[in-house]
């Protein structure tokens, strides 16, 4: 499955897997300003500490939109919010 969510961080709806089923999702890191700040916000202290510590600002960039991106999916399968998964 292919992640191209650009314009907006909003709550994915449900996903539900089948017993032994895999999915794979690729995910482009570009995003807007705003999409950016929404997936920053989805974060922990801790995960944004982690992504501060990068020396380039586009490693940190990526860091935080591919954690955002990881809590949207897992709220999805989990049916919660992606700021409530904890790792």
């Amino acid at each position: 499955m292919m992640w191209s969510d650009r314009s907006s961080a909003q709550t994915l709806p449900a996903h539900h897997l089948a017993d032994s089923q895999v999915v794979c999702w690729l995910a482009w890191l570009d995003c807007t300003p705003q999409v950016f700040a929404q997936y920053e916000n989805l974060l922990s202290p801790d995960e944004n500490t982690r992504a501060a510590r990068f020396f380039f600002q586009r490693d940190r960039s990526q860091s935080i939109v591919s954690r955002g991106i990881l809590r949207r999916l897992l709220g999805a399968y989990l049916n919660c919010d992606p700021d409530r998964v904890s790792f």
